[in-house]
């Protein structure tokens, strides 16, 4: 190690300085600086009180750039995943047992964002954010509270079953396995869905909605290579699996196991004169199907990410970011009644986590604040301005001492005058020193 290496100060942590350590990172999400050592810089342009009082800089550097690992490894049986996976099914765990999800849930897609060397990063052009790693994620339709997640680590090497179902299908399989045969309704999008999907999950009594390729197996070939006019809408079922094609500014096609095809409502769209006619499963799609959207919105008001080369990381700041989010879903569910008058917002609650993680020390009115620092003062400024009558006194001895004036000047003339008023009696001349101490607040 180098001389001055911040590694030779180390020492233990504890459970109180991680909480504060996580408090800290959630705070920089609402206090947005372009550096993690802006934090504590002591400029007044950008110098935030916080950080310094909660943690210490160099100690917060060590833990957030070195010491910073989420699980130990087995050197002799190591897998991908294994720096961060224990974390996340601790996590899962938590998450689905505080958490019973309403009957419609969603089934997406999330980009933790990381553009540095790792083989199983992925590229996705459509996503807001394009480069990082996939996250396969379910979450509740109705609040966006996330149940499960399932981080793509990579191609396997395992032999697929037989079982029919495409590599995207079984995902989804995968990731809604905890709520099968319970009566779930999952909405997915396209990437995911297939005929044969559908059936699996309806012999499982949990119902499947969302958007399909045409190009999918066992789609009908009515539904194909025909040119539709806006409005029109066609719906074909064999047994349980209805398939439906419907126009408004392009065709798109649904599949669904528990929306009938002639099932319709009227929609006011903004900009047009008469309100639009369509199937009921695209109302509902578009109702239920944007839960890890909504969780993917919140996440990005007050992220804290940063840069780093360490891949775990970018997921251990994410999953923080979800537990602030859960929680937060979470606290306005077990108001009574749940929605307060006064709205919560994500911001006041984050402010209050952090309040509650990071324990600074409180002054009340009746307690003096902390002492300043620096030499204090020979006298109150309001005592020698008071406008009342001050009294030249004499030293009896004799005994000269610095005139107060004249040394704030650069001068070391002394005198055995002084004032008698004056708490401190000091040191004056007579004149001029002795009026310009009563009457200039800078002499």
């Amino acid at each position: 190690m180098k001389r001055r290496s911040r590694l030779r100060s180390w020492k233990d942590t504890d459970n109180k300085e991680v909480y504060t350590f996580i408090g800290i990172l959630l705070n920089m999400g609402i206090v947005q600086l372009p550096s993690v050592q802006s934090y504590w810089s002591t400029e007044w342009t950008s110098h935030v009180p916080f950080f310094a009082k909660a943690m210490n800089r160099d100690r917060f550097l060590l833990l957030y750039h070195t010491m910073l690992h989420v699980c130990s490894t087995d050197p002799n049986h190591r897998t991908r995943g294994d720096k961060i996976q224990p974390l996340v099914t601790k996590l899962v765990n938590k998450f689905q047992h505080y958490f019973v999800p309403y009957k419609n849930i969603s089934a997406d897609e999330s980009m933790i964002g990381f553009k540095g060397r790792v083989i199983f990063r992925q590229y996705v052009p459509k996503k807001p954010v394009k480069w990082g790693i996939l996250a396969r994620t379910l979450a509740d339709g109705e609040t966006g509270y996330m149940c499960n997640i399932n981080i793509y680590y990579g191609r396997d090497g395992e032999a697929e079953p037989d079982d029919n179902l495409t590599k995207t299908s079984r995902s989804v399989m995968k990731l809604i396995e905890p709520y099968l045969d319970k009566g779930y309704h999952i909405f997915a999008d396209r990437l995911y869905n297939s005929v044969e999907l559908a059936k699996a999950l309806y012999n499982r009594n949990t119902y499947l909605t969302g958007t399909i390729l045409l190009n999918r197996k066992g789609i009908p070939n009515e539904l194909k290579g025909k040119r539709w006019k806006r409005g029109d809408r066609k719906a074909l079922r064999c047994d349980n699996v209805m398939v439906t094609n419907w126009v408004d500014k392009r065709c798109v096609t649904l599949i669904s196991t528990c929306y009938n095809g002639n099932e319709t409502v009227e929609k006011q769209i903004k900009g047009r004169d008469t309100p639009v006619v369509k199937p009921n499963v695209v109302e509902k799609y578009n109702c239920y199907m944007g839960g890890v959207d909504k969780c993917d919105q919140l996440n990005q008001y007050y992220s804290f990410a940063r840069r780093s080369l360490k891949w775990y990381k970018k997921v251990f700041f994410w999953l923080i970011e979800l537990c602030a989010i859960n929680s937060y879903i979470l606290y306005k569910l077990s108001r009574n009644p749940p929605i307060p008058k006064k709205k919560l917002t994500l911001l006041v609650f984050r402010k209050q986590l952090v309040t509650g993680l990071v324990s600074l020390p409180v002054y009340d009115d009746h307690s003096p604040p902390p002492p300043k620092r620096g030499r204090p003062m020979q006298d109150a400024p309001l005592e020698r301005l008071d406008g009342r009558l001050h009294v030249l006194g004499k030293i009896d001895d004799g005994k000269q001492r610095k005139c107060v004036v004249c040394s704030a000047k650069g001068n070391r003339s002394e005198s055995v005058h002084y004032c008698s008023t004056c708490g401190s009696h000091p040191a004056l001349h007579p004149a001029p020193c002795f009026g310009l101490y009563h009457t200039k607040k800078n002499y």
